[in-house]
């Protein structure tokens, strides 16, 4: 799929939006010592952040999978990530998935008070990156 221009950087603004406004909910759900939520929170606010930097290079992704197979893809052996930015991605994939779709399985509070400041930093690149890249 090929977005026009106008699209693609409206796309791009609004997935960054979305990232800042999800980041959000996420501190909200640690606050609340909601760790599943938090999980889920952290993992969106990056994908919408990665998807924008995707988009504006006009690559779009159609599953969660495909999602990661382009950031490895296009962002990671592009050297634009780093290898470690990419395994936190899938990480944070992983979990909620786990949390959303497992029975039994939580995200521990210290996994997330882990990731946490590395999701941020992650994010901060994201949105540093999608303004660099702006058509």
């Amino acid at each position: 799929m090929s977005l026009d221009q106008e699209t693609r950087i409206n796309t791009v603004l609004y997935r960054i939006e979305k990232a800042q406004a999800t980041w959000d909910d996420a501190m909200v759900a640690i606050e609340h010592k909601r760790w599943n939520m938090a999980t889920n929170r952290l993992y969106y606010a990056v994908f919408h952040a990665a998807s924008a930097l995707l988009i504006s290079k006009n690559i779009v992704a159609n599953t969660h999978r495909g999602f990661l197979s382009q950031i490895s893809l296009h962002l990671v052996k592009a050297e634009v990530i780093t290898k470690e930015e990419g395994r936190l991605i899938r990480r944070l994939f992983e979990l909620r998935h786990e949390d959303d779709y497992e029975d039994f399985i939580d995200t521990e509070e210290e996994e997330i008070k882990e990731i946490t400041p590395q999701v941020r930093q992650l994010l901060d690149k994201f949105i540093r990156l999608n303004t660099l890249y702006q058509l």
